[in-house]
């Protein structure tokens, strides 16, 4: 493994966790609309998968440090 898939997995499997318990609803206010609840969980789960298997993230991508600076 390369240096930066470990934190890349890291990151994606707590995005994971953390859809998985607002699915379950440990985490959510208790007047939220189960819509949004709902909502909220897909789209934390589809950008924990994004990140945790490498692929890019709509409208996000890498600049380089000339783009930066």
């Amino acid at each position: 493994m390369t240096s930066m898939t470990v934190p890349r997995m890291i990151v994606g499997g707590l995005l994971l966790i953390l859809a998985g318990l607002m699915f379950f609803g440990l985490i959510s206010h208790v007047h939220v609309a189960p819509w949004a609840r709902l909502l909220l969980t897909l789209l934390i789960a589809f950008i924990g998968t994004q990140v945790l298997f490498g692929r890019r993230i709509p409208g996000f991508r890498w600049r380089t440090k000339r783009e930066v600076g």
